[in-house]
């Protein structure tokens, strides 16, 4: 049922009505009776009209217009398979475990046998780096007097490894730079290192003597050898290739200034190590003789003040003395720069497959009471 607002004002007033306009219009009694009567009383007189419920007017829905058929996208084609990439893995099919197996059995890998060098020629094969077609090599045979001038040590003497009644036993390999070498240098290096020395405050005759002293130095020879091939024996007489070889790059003093030369043609560089390597085996072919027979590898008048010091560590009072693999010093003396190329030449020729076993070191000492001077034998043996 819903009141309007006329009646409910009505009400109110009605409800809001004095008390003795109540007491007057209606009798005095407590009963539900006399109380009805009152209140039909009051509706009378505020003329209260009964509220009829409107009728309820259904809402239709209004009719929804299809919407137009809408075209088909076209078929996305397929991306292709990614086949590569730093998070590509290519899946691989699942294995089905059939249980616990027991571990299969390794079998070690035989070695694979080492090149063979038997009857072995330059031309055939030998471990040669091509010198000839790099740099400028010069092999003779030396006769006697040749022999006595560069062969006549005394640690030579002493064991038995020089033979003044056996001329034409020696033979001499000398090692510098070719024209093609000196001529890229002076083309292709020589002007851009002239203006950045200029730059750094060298003055032009300071640039003549250097590059005089590089293009035509004192030491023509950087790597000088003599072998004795009957004998086994490759004696080391001069090695300054660091300083002389063009064919790599430098870094060194003149005077009192600096100065860094750039290689010439640093695709031909060659070791030391292929470079003393390569002179033995050349001069034990013309021998006749296999090169794996290489026995004993000198190094005379020793003068670099680093090893000096460690070889003055070694030797004490004695004048010689020999140090044989598993000693105490002969870490210390496989680690000068004197004796660690030879490590590194036979590394990287197994096919000799000889080590180093021993070093028996002598040493001099001047009438005069000056610095001693030593010199090296380093013995080899074949590997076990």
């Amino acid at each position: 049922m819903r009141f309007s607002v006329a009646n409910i004002l009505l009400l109110g007033a009605a409800l809001a009505a004095p008390l003795q306009d109540l007491s007057q219009a209606s009798p005095k009694r407590d009963d539900l009776a006399s109380w009805g009567q009152v209140l039909h009383g009051l509706f009378e007189r505020a003329a209260v009209v009964p509220i009829k419920p409107k009728p309820i007017v259904p809402i239709k829905p209004k009719p929804i217009a299809p919407k137009p058929p809408t075209a088909p996208k076209p078929p996305v084609a397929p991306k292709p398979p990614v086949t590569s990439g730093t998070w590509y893995r290519k899946a691989q099919p699942r294995r089905r475990s059939s249980g616990l197996r027991p571990p299969e059995p390794t079998v070690p890998k035989k070695p694979a046998p080492p090149r063979p060098i038997e009857g072995c020629l330059k031309r055939a094969g030998c471990p040669t780096k091509n010198v000839e077609g790099k740099y400028n090599r010069q092999h003779t045979q030396l006769n006697e007097g040749e022999i006595y001038d560069i062969a006549d040590r005394e640690y030579l003497k002493s064991t038995g490894l020089y033979d003044e009644a056996a001329p034409g036993t020696w033979s001499y390999s000398k090692i510098k730079n070719n024209p093609a070498t000196t001529a890229a240098f002076e083309s292709d290096i020589w002007p851009a290192m002239q203006a950045d020395l200029q730059d750094k405050g060298w003055t032009q005759r300071e640039l003549d003597s250097l590059k005089r002293e590089i293009t035509q130095p004192a030491r023509e020879n950087f790597v000088e050898t003599a072998e004795a091939p009957q004998r086994g024996l490759l004696v080391i007489k001069e090695s300054w290739n660091a300083q002389y070889d063009l064919n790599r790059a430098y870094t060194g003093r003149f005077g009192n200034k600096m100065y860094t030369r750039p290689a010439a043609l640093p695709e031909n560089e060659v070791r030391w190590s292929d470079m003393v390597m390569d002179n033995w085996v050349v001069s034990a072919e013309a021998a006749g003789v296999n090169p794996n027979t290489l026995r004993t590898i000198g190094r005379d008048t020793i003068v670099t003040p680093a090893t000096q010091q460690t070889f003055k560590e070694v030797i004490v009072e004695e004048m010689t003395i020999t140090i044989m693999k598993g000693d105490l010093m002969f870490e210390k003396m496989s680690s000068t720069m004197h004796t660690k190329p030879v490590h590194f030449m036979l590394q990287d020729h197994p096919d000799l497959g000889l080590e180093i076993t021993q070093y028996r070191l002598f040493k001099e000492v001047p009438s005069n009471g000056g610095e001693p001077t030593f010199d090296l034998l380093i013995d080899l043996t074949p590997i076990a």
